[in-house]
């Protein structure tokens, strides 16, 4: 039998440049599942993303908080109505869950149950010469970016549109009603490498109708290798959570 190229290909623990505790926040689990780019039937590749996603979040259980492993094997990932993941067993509370595809990797992250986590992976090769970038953001969030990127257009809007991606997923609306210009960025720190927003919706757009607007995250973002990585977190207790990120 003929085995996907990720089945040999080990997950990997990502490690963050970041591990200090902030706000009493719990910690959050980062790994990467190697998934072979798409070279045949779409079936196929959704087939082996799905049996890469099951093994990563085993993977991250395993890592994360005392006694999540309990009953991994029959964890399951499902979507609500507006495609946000979330996990269901037999041994209630899971931890938040978020997923992302870049770098030929199938990226988790995991949280702390009753919150909610966003994950974004974006490479500057997405943004091609010629790409609408007043469609992403905003004057002053080009701004927050100019000196740490110069002028490199694509790779500021790689890391603007992970930021704002990892927001939206956190929310769990994803953009319906509203688009990257709706979500404000606000840079707040810069350190260890990482680079901190609060991300709010603009209480002018449509996501009155999700009740949404003026909706808070806080987003952590950081370069991997060819890409950049964004982290956003709410919880339910709050509308703004601080960041604590962990090696998986």
């Amino acid at each position: 039998m003929t085995r996907e190229p990720w089945h040999h290909a080990p997950i990997r623990p990502a490690a963050m440049p970041l591990a200090g505790r902030s706000g009493g926040a719990g910690k959050i689990c980062l790994a990467a599942a190697p998934l072979a780019p798409r070279s045949g039937p779409i079936r196929d590749f959704r087939r082996a993303r799905e049996l890469a996603r099951s093994s990563l979040v085993r993977f991250l259980l395993s890592r994360g908080a005392p006694g999540t492993l309990r009953g991994s094997q029959e964890v399951k990932v499902f979507h609500d109505l507006h495609g946000k993941p979330r996990l269901s067993g037999p041994h209630p509370p899971y931890p938040a869950v978020s997923f992302s595809y870049g770098m030929n990797c199938l990226w988790g992250a995991v949280g702390e149950p009753g919150e909610h986590l966003g994950l974004d992976v974006t490479e500057a090769g997405e943004f091609s010469k010629g790409y609408p970038y007043h469609r992403i953001a905003a004057g002053e969030e080009w701004e927050y970016i100019k000196d740490r990127l110069g002028r490199d257009k694509s790779e500021a809007a790689a890391l603007l549109w992970a930021a704002k991606e990892a927001a939206v997923k956190a929310l769990g609306c994803g953009y319906r009603g509203f688009g990257p210009l709706q979500v404000k960025l606000a840079l707040k720190a810069e350190k260890a490498g990482v680079i901190f927003f609060c991300a709010n919706i603009d209480r002018a757009t449509e996501a009155e109708f999700h009740g949404l607007a003026g909706a808070s995250v806080a987003v952590a973002v950081w370069r991997h290798k060819s890409a950049w990585l964004a982290l956003g977190r709410t919880s339910k207790k709050s509308n703004h959570h601080s960041l604590n990120i962990h090696e998986a």
